[in-house]
This record gives structure tokens, sequence and C-alpha cells, in this order.
């Protein structure tokens, strides 16, 4: 069997099989949620995000499919670059 590693598997653009990129991934998630950063927090459309819990929970559900290592680690560091 012919291990496939091309771009044309479906994919997120900020996923490349293997590893992912973490930048892209931050300006996916938060045009997706119209979400932004400013004066220290998070705010959606619907005003400030006061516990990142439930964003925690949507980068988990992004993330598990990729069976990326140490996802709770990678989560605390996207919310960080967020």
């Amino acid at each position: 069997a012919k291990n496939r590693k091309t771009p044309d598997m479906n994919l997120p653009v900020w996923f490349d099989g293997q590893n992912m990129n973490e930048a892209l991934f931050c300006e996916e998630f938060l045009q997706e949620r119209r979400i932004i950063f400013a004066n220290g927090a998070f705010f959606t459309p619907n005003g400030r995000v006061t516990d990142d819990l439930p964003l925690r929970g949507e980068i988990y559900d992004k993330l598990k499919f990729c069976a990326v290592n140490n996802i709770p680690r990678k989560i605390t560091n996207i919310l960080e670059v967020l």
C-alpha cells in the first residue's frame, strides 16, 4: 500500500497529514467563529468571552481527527497564539 501524503486528502489547510500549523489553524478558527482578541480578552459577536472552556472544546473537536500528539498542550498553545 502506498503511503499517501498528498494535499488532495481533503485535509484542512493547517494540517499536512502529520503536523499542524498552529498559526494557520488560529487564522481559520478566528475567521470561522468571528472571534477577535482585544484588551486582553476574546470577543465574539455576542460579546466578551469570559470562560475559554467552550473555546477549548471547539478546538478539541477540530483537532481530534488529526490525532495530534498532546492535544491538551496544543489547545493551550493555540489559545496563546490566538
